[in-house]
C-alpha cells in the first residue's frame, strides 16, 4: 500500500500529465481554428478583390454606355437646337456644360451655335439637297474667325493661326438650314490652290457632304478653266477623301471614252492637277508609258469593273447650278 505522501504525489503527476494533454490539444485546436479563420480572411479578400474588379468594370461599362449616349443626345442638341439661318426661329447661344464631353466639346458646340446664328452670304450654290453660301474674310470676319477656329479644332494639323481677311469661305447647309461644312480657299488669283482648310461637323459626317464640298472646290477650277489642288501636305483622313474623290472622277471619265485618253485631256476635263492623275492612276495600274503617259484602249474593261465596284457619292454637285458669272466677278476683282 502506498503512503498518503505516494498518492499525493501520483495525483499531482496525473493532473500534470493530463494538464499537458489538454494544453496540446487546446494549442492544436486554437492553431486549427487560426488557420481557418486565416483561410476564411484571404477568401474573402479574394471575393472582395474579384468583386470589386468586377464591380470596376461594370462602371466602366456603364461609363463608356454613359459617355456614348451623352455624345449622341449632344449631336441631337447641336442638330435640333440650332438657330434658322434666315432668323425665324431662335436657337441656342450654347448647350450646358454637362451635355458636353470635354472642353472642347463645349467649344465646338459654343462655335457651331454662333456660326448658325451668323452665317450668311451670297447663294453660290443650289440644288435640292444642299446650298452653298460665299462669305468674304474681309466682310464677315466675326463669323469667318468662328470658322477659322473650328477649323482648327475640327482638322488638328490645320494649328496655324491666319487672318480670315485674306480667305473665301465657303458654307454648306442642310434643307433643314443647319451649316454642316465648310471649306476656305486663299484670295490669290495666281494660286491653283483651291482649298485651304475643309471640314465637316461631326454629327453630319459619312452623309457625303465632304465629297460633295470638295466636288464644289473642283467645280470653281472648272468655271475658271484651269487646274486646282488641296493646300499640302494633307492629314491621314485629308488622303483617303480626295483620293476617293480623285478615283471615282477619272474613272467615271474613262469609263464614257472609246479612245486613248491623254493626261492633258483628264486635266482639263476634270480640272485635276496632272501629278495627282499620274498619282491615283499609276495606283491603279492603268497607265500605258510607252510614248507618254497615257491611258490606253486596252484598258477599258480594267476602268468598267473598277468604275462599277465603287460606290456613287450621295451628293453630286451640278455644274449648271453653280453660279459661275458671280464667281468669275469676284475672283477677276
Amino acid at each position: 500500500t502506498w503512503g498518503d505522501g505516494r498518492w499525493e504525489m501520483f495525483h499531482t503527476i496525473e493532473q500534470s500529465v493530463f494538464g499537458l494533454h489538454n494544453t496540446r490539444h487546446r494549442l492544436k485546436l486554437e492553431d486549427r481554428q487560426v488557420q481557418e479563420a486565416i483561410s476564411l480572411t484571404e477568401a474573402e479578400s479574394s471575393s472582395c478583390s474579384n468583386s470589386k474588379s468586377g464591380a470596376e468594370k461594370t462602371e466602366k461599362r456603364r461609363a463608356t454606355s454613359r459617355s456614348t449616349v451623352a455624345r449622341k443626345k449632344n449631336a441631337r442638341r447641336l442638330q435640333d437646337g440650332a438657330a434658322d439661318l434666315d432668323g425665324n426661329k431662335p436657337g441656342k447661344d450654347h448647350l450646358p456644360a454637362s451635355s458636353c464631353e470635354s472642353k472642347i466639346d463645349c467649344e465646338i458646340a459654343a462655335l457651331v451655335s454662333s456660326i448658325q446664328r451668323l452665317a450668311s452670304g451670297a447663294t453660290l450654290y443650289n440644288s435640292s439637297s444642299v446650298r452653298i453660301m460665299l462669305m468674304d474674310g474681309a466682310v464677315d470676319t466675326e463669323c469667318c474667325s468662328l470658322l477659322c477656329r473650328l477649323g482648327q479644332l475640327l482638322v488638328p494639323h490645320k494649328q496655324r493661326t491666319l487672318s480670315a481677311l485674306h480667305f473665301w469661305f465657303f458654307v454648306m447647309v442642310n434643307l433643314e438650314k443647319d451649316v454642316v461644312g465648310y471649306f476656305s480657299r486663299v484670295k490669290d488669283r495666281e494660286s491653283k490652290c483651291n482649298v485651304a482648310c475643309l471640314a465637316v461637323l461631326p454629327q453630319f459626317r459619312n452623309n457625303g457632304y465632304g465629297l460633295a464640298l470638295i466636288d464644289f472646290s473642283y467645280a470653281l477650277s472648272r468655271a475658271e478653266g484651269r487646274a486646282g489642288h488641296p493646300e499640302e501636305p494633307l492629314s491621314f483622313a485629308g488622303s483617303s477623301i480626295y483620293f476617293k474623290y480623285w478615283k471615282f472622277v477619272l474613272l467615271r471619265h474613262l469609263a464614257n471614252q472609246t479612245i486613248n485618253v491623254s493626261l492633258e485631256e483628264l486635266c482639263r476635263s476634270t480640272s485635276i492637277a496632272k501629278d495627282k492623275i499620274v498619282f491615283v492612276l499609276h495606283s491603279l495600274g492603268l497607265l500605258d508609258y510607252t510614248g507618254g503617259p497615257h491611258v490606253p484602249q486596252t484598258m477599258v474593261a480594267c476602268v468598267l469593273k473598277l468604275f462599277r465596284s465603287m460606290s456613287t457619292p450621295h451628293i453630286l454637285i451640278n455644274q449648271c447650278d453653280l453660279d459661275v458669272k458671280h464667281w468669275l466677278q469676284l475672283v477677276d476683282t
